[in-house]
């Protein structure tokens, strides 16, 4: 029986250690694998073009003018917690079918989520910059703090935001809170963990506030000026959730004012972060490269979902002669 093969592309990927284990894993399934890497922007390149199936990444947006240049693509996967990247209009326009894959990430991103807010509040990653210098300077320890007794608020209560929250009480917070208009009231977590009705309310009682909610019309731009202006001074935000959930104009103007003690980021409005961005320079930011999902563990995971999914739109793979 003829093997059907799928010729697959991944958008740019910056996770050099999945290509190839990935390309063996789908190879050896009887499918035929391309990596290409592109520019942000860039039309997809013509070895890919040929493709039956596409695994975009979030920082290549697939538009009805991308799939265009597909002529033979027949299904997309998107291995993402999110698909706003994907113009799902125009997919259905395609009669081209698609599958989510929810690669649990929940450990990997609310352990990156613990790294950095400690990281913040220690300014662990300054003291390691200035040793690998050559310097032994402790005064830098100056400014730091401790999570312990501080007051904590998660925004975004799904599941990412309950572990964060259950990784949280081990550092014994003063109050631990939450807000998410998407989580009924009488919808009980864990009794230990605040509710807050209202964004504002959060803001204005939580010192450290970490992002966890995904991003919709209603909180596109969430975090702006005005909410940023219920923060008590010297307070500190993390992202790892959306980068467009955050205006990051006015999270600049909030660190410079000192309405913000640190910022932490995994996402960003525009990615790749430009080489030139203020974030990459700024003293009080602390800026990793949307990776907060991914470990070597959850990579196998993820790359085992392809593979299932693939068999499963081309079950003739499974017994195919290989």
């Amino acid at each position: 029986m003829r093997k059907r093969v799928a010729r697959l592309t991944i958008s740019p990927r910056q996770f050099q250690q999945l290509v190839p284990f990935e390309q063996k894993t789908l190879e050896s399934a009887g499918f035929a694998y391309t990596c290409v890497h592109h520019e942000k922007g860039e039309i997809p390149h013509p070895a890919v073009r040929d493709a039956h199936v596409i695994i975009p990444n979030t920082s290549y947006a697939i538009s009805a003018e991308v799939l265009a240049y597909f002529p033979n693509l027949e299904g997309i996967l998107i291995p993402n917690s999110g698909y706003d990247h994907v113009d799902m209009a125009a997919v259905a326009d395609r009669r081209i079918r698609w599958q989510h894959l929810p690669v649990p990430r929940s450990i990997d991103v609310s352990e990156s989520t613990i790294m950095m807010m400690l990281d913040l509040l220690r300014k662990s990653s300054s003291i390691y910059q200035s040793m690998q210098q050559g310097h032994w300077v402790r005064n830098q320890i100056r400014g730091t703090g401790r999570l312990h007794g501080k007051d904590i608020g998660i925004i975004g209560y799904g599941v990412i935001g309950r572990r964060v929250s259950g990784m949280l009480k081990s550092f014994e917070p003063r109050s631990l809170g939450y807000y998410d208009p998407f989580v009924a009231a009488d919808e009980v977590y864990d009794h230990a963990v605040q509710r807050y009705s209202d964004l504002k309310t959060l803001l204005s009682s939580c010192s450290v506030v970490s992002l966890h909610c995904s991003l919709t019309t209603s909180s596109q731009n969430m975090i702006d000026d005005e909410a940023l202006s219920h923060l008590q001074p010297g307070s500190y935000l993390l992202n790892t959730a959306r980068g467009k959930v955050v205006d990051e104009s006015a999270v600049q103007r909030a660190l410079n004012g000192g309405i913000l003690a640190g910022y932490a980021a995994d996402v960003f409005q525009d990615e790749p972060l430009g080489a030139n961005h203020w974030m990459r320079s700024h003293p009080q930011v602390l800026c990793t490269p949307h990776i907060a999902g991914y470990t070597f563990e959850m990579l196998e995971q993820l790359v085992e979902h392809e593979r299932a999914a693939l068999i499963s739109w081309y079950p003739e793979m499974r017994s195919s002669d290989r």
